[in-house]
């Protein structure tokens, strides 16, 4: 003990053991190591603390259990015993579904140990490969998990055996068609969360006993239902309906969408829109696709006026029609809520959209809500062009905003938008956008929020020539930005597949280009993977770049192999935590 410090300022006792911790205080260590880490399994660490002493066991192994979701993909596994599973390294941290003497079990595979409860310790035999010096005891590492305590996320997959449904669940995922098994699945009353996905719905759901509509959680938050019907599903409109009519006031968020159908047929766009009107702490909704906008008026209206989190549409502008009612579009266009926090719009088109499709765009995106934090915007109709980006309401407020388009969408086309984005972004996301050479990206170089700290302009078709721009006739980069990506930039038209790879005349080039010379210092990630990285480009971001000791403060640059010299990878080791993939 250090003699200098007053005797009342000392402890006054010994360091406290970990075997003498209190419940909760192990509690909230088991929280923090359950914590995902970027590498490797979330709850290994709080499981190894939980074998130290076995005061730790307890508490340590019940955050884990709250914390992980069992695997669906193993249900199949049929085990007269716990000897019947031999668990292999990768499986430790996992919580699996099994058939155990009969019966649906969980297990949890601890660190593995071996028959005398000793940490399983690996060797290689004479050809070279690692195995287990004494066999894996199936006792001793895998732990049976009472149902009850199950509360995480549970899946069930079509073609398995076994359904386990814990009855104290909260989020519940269906993946593919039960068949005629809906009565044999019990939704427990907790649930919180019940996902129906690939075809998990269908005609056997009408007149089952104890279906899913005699069942519905009386708690339920969120209810997704995605790709649900099959494609020539007759029913799934009364389906839809008899959800809708049945479900409780307590969902908070809704999301239906169908990749290969009309998501929303029309009698259940009525009855969406009366159960909408009950819902008073409704914060999202996504629709997509709809193929047409007839009744949509209703749910719109439906909404909150302002206060919805978020709300994602995908709307099919030509619906292979011209003459669709547009009158139709002009009440969609008026029933719209006046702010949300987070817009999505999907704007679906063709290669050579009919005249009317613009008019439609004209009715109805100066309507649009107001995005006041987030929008995300994808654009795919030829008919979209300057007149439409001029009108596009933009919030003073906005923080992020992510485009993307596709080639039927000129980038020319995006300039007014581009040109009007407020000072309040900080995001900006614009990947597989045709900017290079347009004047979209004059727009932007000149309108560049001061204040932005991520920019992604994953192949936009951008030369040396686009990013010199930023330089010489704009602001240059904010001092705020924190990460760029200039992914499958330089050389390489946009969408293109094949690649050159650059000469070492392109890569022993010693000149700075402007945009390189000007990076801020604080940047901490730089994706510049197929971009030729020169010489001098690593000598200058060695320069502007300033020396940190730990690894996670430094800078990290996304490279690909044979885009850089040895000379260059060397250079930029010395300051730069580069990856090279």
């Amino acid at each position: 003990m250090n003699p200098n410090i007053p005797h009342q300022h000392r402890c006054g006792g010994p360091a406290p053991r970990l075997d003498r911790l209190p419940y909760d205080v192990l509690d909230h260590i088991a929280e923090y190591l359950c914590r995902k880490p970027a590498t490797g399994r979330a709850c290994v660490s709080a499981m190894h603390l939980a074998l130290v002493v076995p005061t730790t066991f307890a508490p340590c192994l019940h955050v884990v259990i709250r914390k992980l979701d069992p695997l669906p993909h193993v249900l199949r596994c049929d085990l007269r015993g716990y000897g019947g599973f031999h668990p292999k390294t990768e499986d430790v941290g996992l919580m699996i579904a099994v058939n155990y003497d009969g019966r649906a079990q969980m297990l949890l595979v601890l660190p593995l140990r071996d028959e005398h409860r000793l940490p399983a310790a690996t060797v290689r035999d004479a050809q070279g490969r690692v195995r287990f010096a004494m066999p894996v005891s199936s006792k001793w590492s895998l732990l049976n998990v009472p149902l009850s305590q199950v509360r995480t996320k549970v899946s069930i997959v079509h073609g398995e055996r076994i359904s386990i449904v814990p009855p104290r669940c909260q989020r519940l995922s269906i993946r593919g068609s039960l068949g005629g098994s809906w009565s044999s699945v019990s939704i427990p009353s907790t649930l919180h969360e019940l996902g129906l996905d690939s075809g998990s719905l269908s005609t056997t759901l009408i007149g089952a006993r104890n279906n899913l509509v005699d069942q519905f959680p009386p708690h339920l938050r969120t209810l997704s239902i995605i790709n649900a019907f099959q494609t020539s599903d007759p029913n799934r409109d009364t389906i839809l309906t008899l959800l809708f009519e049945h479900a409780t006031s307590t969902l908070t968020s809704i999301t239906l969408r169908n990749d290969h159908a009309e998501v929303l047929p029309d009698r259940a766009r009525v009855a969406l829109a009366m159960l909408l009107q009950r819902l008073p702490s409704l914060s999202q909704l996504e629709l997509q696709p709809c193929e047409n906008v007839h009744g949509l008026d209703t749910v719109m209206a439906a909404l909150p006026r302002s206060g919805l989190r978020k709300l994602a549409l995908g709307l099919n502008l030509t619906n292979g029609s011209n003459d669709i009612d547009e009158d139709a579009w002009a009440r969609f266009a008026a029933s719209f809520p006046t702010t949300v926090r987070s817009l999505t719009m999907r704007f679906l088109g063709r290669r050579h959209d009919p005249p009317i499709v613009k008019a439609r765009l004209l009715v109805l995106v100066p309507c649009l809500p107001l995005a006041t934090h987030q929008l995300v915007l994808s654009t795919c109709s030829s008919r979209w062009d300057c007149d439409v980006s001029a009108v596009f309401p933009l919030a003073p407020t906005l923080r992020c905003f992510a485009l993307s388009t596709s080639q039927m969408v000129k980038g020319k086309h995006l300039a007014p938008l581009l040109q009007r984005l407020p000072s309040s972004v900080t995001s900006i996301r614009a990947p597989h956008t045709p900017l290079g050479g347009t004047a979209a990206i004059m727009a932007l170089v000149r309108h560049l929020p001061p204040t932005l700290v991520a920019l992604d302009l994953t192949q936009c078709g951008l030369l040396l020539a686009d990013l010199n721009k930023f330089i010489l006739y704009g602001p240059g980069w904010p001092e705020t930005m924190r990460e760029l990506s200039l992914r499958d930039n330089g050389h390489r038209p946009i969408n293109s597949i094949s690649c050159e790879m650059p000469t070492m005349e392109v890569l022993c080039d010693t000149k700075l280009a402007p945009w390189v010379a000007k990076l801020p210092p604080s940047l901490r990630f730089l994706d510049v993977y197929r971009m030729a990285v020169s010489n001098g480009m690593a000598a200058g971001i060695v320069t502007r770049m300033v020396a940190r000791h730990a690894v996670w403060r430094r800078l990290t640059m996304v490279v690909r192999a044979g885009y850089l010299t040895d000379e260059a990878l060397t250079n930029l080791q010395s300051k730069v935590h580069v990856q090279v993939d």
